[in-house]
């Protein structure tokens, strides 16, 4: 069984790390985490928690060697998971970002093609909570709009636009992030309409690119959505 003492300590010093910004206080994370997960009796959680603490670090220092691992650690977790595991959806998920996240670092094609599998099995469960489906759903369309825009396939582009509908239909009554919801069922419209030249997705995706800005949200997304939506309209307006 995992020494849960140390677990928790483990946790505790990757939430503080995160709150501070504290380098030091991550690289303990990582150490005492890389200790548990070493140990036979190491179970989902324990690589779970490595994993993000791997990628916290990852985006502090951009070194490979910490993204790779990442995916090492969440792939542990997944193996760790029967189907009927609690965390099963989470570490399927888990495992299926940080795939798409070194596909847009080293961009092999394996990895996002193993990511929209992932998303597509999770999505496929039927007892999913409307949040999680959101997520899900969100995932699973941007994983298939950079592959559409990386292959040129129509069909994954209709594909995404299909999962980022049902993502923006799942949403609950005040779901914090409408925004990027709606943002990026705005983008699967954007990215056909770049690739057919159909007027009537580029008027989808600007209005949706308005909704998303109207929803608020969180403000680090804002200035994303607010450029796309910027450029969708100067497209239209026939000067981008």
């Amino acid at each position: 069984m995992t020494d849960s003492t140390a677990y928790n300590d483990a946790v505790d010093l990757l939430e503080h790390a995160w709150r501070t910004g504290e380098d030091g206080l991550l690289d303990q994370a990582v150490h005492l985490l890389r200790r548990l997960a070493a140990e036979p009796s190491a179970d989902a959680a324990v690589l779970s928690a490595l994993g993000v603490a791997l990628h916290q670090r990852y985006e502090r220092s951009g070194d490979r060697h910490d993204l790779d691992d990442a995916v090492a650690a969440h792939r542990g977790a997944v193996a760790r998971c029967a189907d009927d595991h609690p965390d099963q959806v989470a570490v399927l998920v888990n495992l299926a970002n940080m795939l798409r996240i070194r596909f847009d670092t080293a961009g092999q094609d394996a990895d996002l093609e193993e990511a929209v599998q992932l998303n597509r099995r999770v999505a496929a469960i039927p007892a999913l909570s409307p949040e999680v489906r959101v997520v899900v759903q969100t995932n699973l369309g941007l994983c298939l709009r950079i592959r559409f825009q990386a292959t040129g396939a129509e069909g994954d582009v209709d594909a995404a636009i299909a999962a980022c509908r049902q993502a923006v239909d799942a949403m609950p009554e005040g779901y914090l992030e409408r925004a990027g919801v709606l943002a990026n069922l705005a983008g699967a419209y954007q990215a056909r309409y770049e690739h057919t030249g159909v007027r009537a997705d580029l008027d989808q995706s600007i209005a949706l690119g308005r909704l998303a800005v109207s929803a608020g949200g969180a403000a680090a997304h804002r200035p994303r959505i607010l450029s796309n939506l910027c450029g969708a309209l100067r497209r239209r307006s026939g000067r981008g």
